[in-house]
């Protein structure tokens, strides 16, 4: 409909509404909520764009609205769900609770209570009431009280009679086109990054933590001999347990309270009886009593009580019904970062791993852009094939966290098998892997839910306690759609449990690293190593796919943690990872981020005719470190697809991280399909962006170019004309690297002769030789053609000899430099923890600068190019200034090479030329805010004009 065919149908409900309104809303009318659906409410969702009825005959995975069936018993309707979830693009945006006409909801504060509630546990910004005479549309992010009023958080209550003077504001709200072009979003303030309006994800979390911290200090009080992994452990399984059961109580697949009577005196006897009675029901290793350390140990009534009363309302205002799988694994997942350390006073404190300092921190993916990638895997793997074909399709996500991207290709593979029982004829397939459920729906029974999962979905994680939510959250995804009937149902058919063991499908391990890199490395202390690496052998974890070619599909994630941070934590899995027994290409560069050792290994482990979707940083695209992994993907053609999302934050304000979506696969691929994401508000709603074809052999070692087609040509007949590149007429070097600049760089307050006044980082007021020390520039934007003026000065530990800057040593220093000896032994112990590379090892020093280039080629005159910047900033510099950079920040130096015929006064001119910006503004490295890049890799291959000095018309 067009916006005003969508005003002239509300005007027609509306008039067939009025005549009989009266009757309608009369307490004693027997029309009822399902007739007012039917009726009304139906056609009003319709008369705003939403597909209701899948008139358009879509997928069920891609309908606009879910309806839930209402069961009417007596004035009362039985249903855990909302009556509409509207959605697009398999998002959900908003619920509509729909009531009776008779139900005055204007004042009715149940009514409101429950449409507060269901936005609020699916963390969506708002939520509609409707009994067609009224509409009311509520804001969700407020935690919702059964003691509110009616009005608390209502955005707005609209009159029949007010739809049509009222339509414009209701259209710009509600209708599907408001929420498929971003509108809906921008209003609402929907962060791209998350689903809704995150209010459940946060305030879960910070219960789940809570509660977790109690029982695990109520655990170590009581169980004096337990250690920090048990203690982790015990206390994961507990909450998990308690969640689970009290999620399936929401979904009527257990009597509702049943946790609840357990509370008080006795509630641990309680609680592993009823554990004991779960395992008969579920078993899949979650509930198991035999052999379970967690069972042995001694845990408070009261704690236990209390977390189990915070699950209910009014401590709990969730509805758990409602809540996602994949959204309760995004809040563990976030758990899943933070280690419990036990300490002396008894006191537990949660402390963020290693790992995940190193990396930044946890961020789940957003569902859009798991969707996405699913969609180019698996989805398109599944395409026009049948069942049979699919005995050895496996899928996997070799670092799988919580399980978010095994519940989305779990979802992929329910759909696609339903839709084709569906098209072959339901009936057919009725009573072995469809059931009629009511409402022309025909759903997968349990039986083939389980068949299909323990078939397709595999997954590994190094973090055992991720391990367990995975499994957690895709057992929570088999059983969405059942009920306590169909439960008792499949035990007393197949007199097993209803859950199956997962132990074989989500493994603990190593993706990495198997049990020969180990011995081929350390080959004296490999065994001790062992709990600490965790190595994994695919043959032995996972034989069946191994022996038939290795995984169709690999989705996911990986860690995005560079070397330099890993050392702190994991040194020996770095030398694994170096050592030619791994075969790792990409791992044999100075610098290298284990996100590239991932994609060489996902490679490595699919079949034949395999493919991968991952999401990664996009700086490997041009940075120096990104080339063995360039390499490794254009010499194979692996390419399929690139998403490139530029500056966009896929991740939200939580992680400042550049990304893309990388498809490949194991056959060589002919050409690579190259889309540019400008607008990620609309993309995720189906708006593509730029699109366009590359032939796979554009792509090579060489830094990847994305230019538009038009300026491509451009550049290549300047190219052509003046062949000459900068790299070949000029240096262009990294600044001084410290890795401790916090220590060497100080700021002078007071300044004598031979002595500089300073505070230290510890706020101690320190003296220090001048003559050790460098002008240094911290931090200054550079002004285009312009000396910087050095702002700090920087402790400078060398002397030039043979040539070369040298470190002094230790007698050096103490004797020509008492002081500043003083100060750095001050400090020994954090510039002795750095990663220190150049020269022999044996001759470092552990006050020497973590890097060692650049160091004799300050003193001549240079270049200082500013790194990000929205325009051309290079300033002039021949007074021996000391500069930090390389990579991405924040300078990087230029000079003539010895051989040039070039000033640095024409080099600085050619840099400055919009022309040579224009070529760095080509390539795909963008930053927030629209900075670019002016780093090594984008600055070495610009033209350099051919110039005779000798003929002035030239």
């Amino acid at each position: 409909m067009t916006r005003e065919e969508s005003k002239k149908a509300i005007r027609g409900l509306v008039q067939r509404y009025a005549p009989n309104a009266a009757a309608y809303r009369n307490t004693g009318s027997t029309y009822n909520e399902t007739q007012a659906r039917t009726d009304f409410i139906t056609p009003f969702l319709e008369a705003l764009g939403w597909d209701v009825r899948n008139s358009n005959h879509l997928p069920e995975d891609q309908r606009d609205v879910i309806e839930e069936a209402t069961v009417e018993v007596g004035t009362e309707k039985q249903s855990k769900k909302p009556d509409y979830e509207l959605r697009v693009a398999r998002q959900r945006k908003l619920f509509v609770e729909a009531k009776r006409p008779s139900k005055a909801i204007q004042t009715e504060k149940d009514s409101a209570f429950q449409c507060r509630r269901y936005g609020f546990s699916a963390s969506m910004p708002i939520s509609v009431l409707t009994n067609f005479e009224h509409l009311a549309i509520y804001d969700c992010i407020p935690a919702p009280s059964s003691s509110d009023e009616a009005a608390v958080c209502r955005i707005e209550l609209i009159h029949f009679t007010d739809y049509e003077t009222r339509f414009d504001e209701i259209y710009d709200l509600l209708s599907r086109e408001a929420v498929h072009s971003g509108a809906f979003d921008k209003r609402f303030k929907v962060r791209p990054a998350y689903r809704g309006t995150n209010q459940f994800d946060d305030l879960f979390l910070d219960q789940v933590r809570s509660w977790r911290i109690r029982l695990a200090e109520d655990i170590a009080a009581r169980n004096p001999t337990v250690d920090n992994a048990l203690l982790a452990f015990a206390t994961q399984r507990f909450l998990t347990r308690l969640i689970f059961l009290r999620i399936c109580e929401d979904r009527d697949i257990e009597k509702y309270e049943s946790l609840k009577s357990i509370t008080g005196a006795g509630a641990y006897t309680s609680l592993k009886g009823h554990i004991a009675a779960a395992d008969k029901v579920y078993n899949s290793g979650l509930f198991q009593s035999l052999g379970d350390p967690s069972l042995t140990l001694n845990v408070g009534d009261g704690v236990l009580g209390d977390i189990i009363t915070d699950l209910y309302y009014p401590r709990s205002p969730y509805t758990f019904s409602v809540v996602e799988p994949g959204i309760l694994g995004e809040v563990y997942e976030l758990l899943l970062g933070e280690a419990l350390e036990l300490r002396p006073s008894g006191k537990v404190e949660a402390v963020p791993k290693p790992e995940v300092l190193a990396s930044g921190g946890v961020c789940a993916t957003p569902q859009f852009v798991v969707n996405r990638i699913i969609d180019d895997t698996v989805r398109a793997w599944l395409a026009g094939r049948t069942p049979k074909s699919l005995q050895a399709f496996t899928v996997a996500d070799i670092s799988c966290g919580s399980g978010i991207f095994l519940i989305a290709a779990y979802q992929a593979l329910l759909d696609y098998y339903r839709g084709f029982y569906i098209k072959e004829g339901p009936t057919k397939h009725a009573g072995t892997r469809l059931y009629d459920a009511g409402n022309s729906r025909w759903e997968l029974t349990l039986e083939e839910r389980r068949r299909i999962l323990l078939l397709h979905i595999f997954g590994v994680d190094i973090d055992d306690q991720a391990v367990e939510v995975a499994r957690f959250s895709v057992l929570l995804k088999l059983i969405e759609n059942e009920t306590s009937d169909s439960v008792k149902a499949y035990i007393a058919h197949h007199k097993t449990p209803v859950l199956p063991v997962l132990d074989n499908n989500i493994q603990h391990g190593n993706s990495l690293v198997t049990s020969a890199a180990l011995k081929a490395t350390y080959p004296k202390k490999a065994t001790a190593l062992i709990p600490k690496v965790i190595p994994l052998d695919w043959e032995i974890a996972f034989p069946q796919v191994m022996q038939a070619g290795g995984f169709s599909t690999l989705v996911g994630n990986p860690p995005y943690i560079r070397i330099q941070n890993m050392v702190g934590y994991s040194p020996e899995e770095i030398e694994i990872y170096r050592h030619k027994s791994t075969g790792y290409t990409t791992a044999q560069a100075d610098n290298f981020d284990k996100y590239a050792v991932f994609t060489e290994r996902a490679l490595s482990l699919l079949a034949p005719h395999g493919s991968l979707g991952f999401i990664i940083p996009n700086k490997f695209f041009t940075i120096e470190f990104g080339a063995k992994l360039r390499r490794l993907l254009a010499n194979g053609k692996h390419v399929c697809e690139i998403v490139h999302f530029g500056a966009q934050q896929v991740f939200g304000t939580k992680a400042s991280n550049y990304t893309c979506i990388l498809v490949a696969s194991k056959a060589a691929c002919p050409k690579v399909l190259l889309e540019r994401v400008t607008d990620l508000r609309t993309w995720r709603y189906g708006h593509a962006g730029e699109k366009r074809d590359i032939p796979s052999t554009d792509l090579g070692t060489a830094p990847w170019q994305f230019a538009s087609e038009e300026a491509e040509r451009v550049f290549d007949r300047v190219r052509r004309a003046h062949p000459t590149v900068l790299k070949a007429v000029a240096e262009i070097f990294v600044g001084a690297q410290t890795s401790a600049d916090k220590i060497y760089v100080l700021t002078p307050l007071k300044q004598t002769r031979t002595q500089v006044a300073f505070k230290d980082v510890r706020g101690d007021m320190r003296i220090i030789e001048k003559a050790i020390l460098r002008p240094f520039l911290l931090d200054v934007q550079i002004i285009p053609f312009a000396t910087p003026t050095p702002n700090t000065l920087l402790i400078w530990p060398y002397r030039q000899r043979d040539g070369r800057m040298q470190v002094m040593s230790e007698a050096e220093l103490a004797k020509d430099y008492p002081l500043a000896w003083e100060y750095l032994q001050d400090f020994k112990d954090p510039l002795s923890k750095r990663s220190i590379l150049g020269g022999a090892k044996a001759d470092r020093k552990w006050y020497q600068f973590g890097r060692a280039q650049s160091l004799d080629k300050f003193d001549s005159p240079k270049l200082i190019a500013q790194v990000l910047s929205l325009e051309p900033r290079y300033g002039h510099d021949a007074t021996n200034t000391v500069v930090t950079g390389g990579g991405n920040g924040p300078y990087y130096l230029i000079r003539p090479r010895a051989t040039s015929k070039y000033s640095i006064f024409y080099i600085l001119a050619v840099l400055s030329h919009p022309l040579s910006e224009a070529i760095i503004r080509s390539k795909p490295t963008i930053f927030c805010g629209g900075y670019y890049s002016h780093s090594k890799q984008f600055l070495a291959g610009l033209p350099v004009p051919t110039h005779d000095f000798g003929n002035a018309a030239s």
